[in-house]
C-alpha cells in the first residue's frame, strides 16, 4: 500500500481588502498565515485606504473587509452593500511632531486646544489626504472643532498611506496623526515625538464588514469563517501576541 503525503486543501480563495495601517504596522504579514491555516483558506488581500476598500466592496471585487473608518463603514451597510458590521480589534491614535513642539501641544487641556493651536501656522501639518480610515478620522476631528484646515499655509495633503506620510513629517518637522502600530514599528527611524494620545475621539476601531451576496456573488461561508476567527479565543489570542517593542498595539474586541 502506498502511503501519500497530506497535502493541506484550500476552499475557495477569499479576496480581502484592508487597510494599509494594518500593513504598515506588521500585523496583516503576521495575521494572515495563522488565518489562512487555521479557516483552511487561502487569502487573496488587497492593501488600500479605508475609502478605496469600501469602493472594492460596492463593486464586489472582494468578500470581505478590514477596515476602520466607522460613519463610512455604517453607511456602507445602511445602503446594502455588507450584511454588517462586526468590530473585532482597536488601538488608538496618536499625535506627534517635531521634538520642540513649536505649537505647544504636549500637555493641553483637551483636543479642542490642540486642534486650535495646530492654526497658528507655527509648524506644517501633514495629512495622509488619501479617504484613508486615518484620513476621515482627522476631517472629523477638524470638523468636530469647527476648523477646516485644506487650503492653509500650514496645512499639507500627502495623499500618501501612513508609512510614508510618517516619514514625509519626519523629514520637514511637521505634526501628524499616526496610528498606534505604525508609529510603533516605524518610530525609531523618526525624528518625531509623541506627543498627544489621551483622548476617546482618538480610539481606532477595525471593523469585519461582509459583502452582501444579494448585491454580489461572494464566497459566504469563507467570509463567515474569516469573521468568526476574530471573534474566537484563537483570533483574541493571536492579536495579544502581537507586540512591537514589548508593546501590544492592538487589542481584540468582543462583539459576540
Amino acid at each position: 500500500m502506498i502511503s501519500l503525503p497530506t497535502v493541506q486543501c484550500h476552499a475557495e480563495t477569499l479576496r480581502l481588502a484592508t487597510t494599509t495601517t494594518l500593513h504598515n504596522s506588521g500585523l496583516l504579514d503576521y495575521l494572515l498565515p495563522k488565518i489562512e491555516n487555521d479557516i483552511q483558506t487561502k487569502i487573496d488581500h488587497k492593501v488600500t485606504a479605508t475609502g478605496q476598500a469600501l469602493r472594492l466592496g460596492k463593486l464586489g471585487e472582494v468578500d470581505v473587509l478590514l477596515v476602520h473608518a466607522p460613519a463610512a463603514e455604517r453607511k456602507f451597510v445602511r445602503e446594502g452593500w455588507g450584511i454588517g458590521r462586526y468590530p473585532v480589534m482597536k488601538n488608538n491614535f496618536l499625535l506627534v511632531g517635531p521634538q520642540d513642539d513649536p505649537v505647544q501641544i504636549k500637555g493641553a487641556k483637551n483636543l479642542s486646544s490642540v486642534f486650535l493651536k495646530f492654526t497658528s501656522g507655527k509648524a506644517t501639518f501633514v495629512s495622509r489626504g488619501d479617504q484613508s480610515g486615518t484620513h476621515k478620522k482627522e476631517v472629523y476631528l477638524w470638523n468636530k472643532h469647527a476648523l477646516f484646515p485644506v487650503g492653509a499655509s500650514w496645512y499639507y495633503e500627502a495623499g500618501q498611506n501612513m508609512k510614508k506620510t510618517l516619514a514625509y513629517a519626519s523629514k520637514v518637522g511637521a505634526y501628524t496623526l499616526v496610528d498606534k502600530g505604525t508609529w510603533l514599528a516605524h518610530k525609531a527611524s523618526s525624528t518625531l515625538a509623541e506627543l498627544y494620545t489621551d483622548d476617546p475621539d482618538l480610539i481606532n476601531v477595525y471593523s469585519v464588514i461582509l459583502i452582501n451576496s444579494e448585491r454580489h456573488h461572494i464566497n459566504i461561508k469563507e467570509s463567515s469563517d474569516f469573521l468568526d476567527w476574530f471573534l474566537s479565543d484563537r483570533g483574541r489570542q493571536v492579536i495579544s501576541e502581537f507586540k512591537i517593542e514589548n508593546q501590544m498595539p492592538f487589542e481584540s474586541i468582543s462583539s459576540r
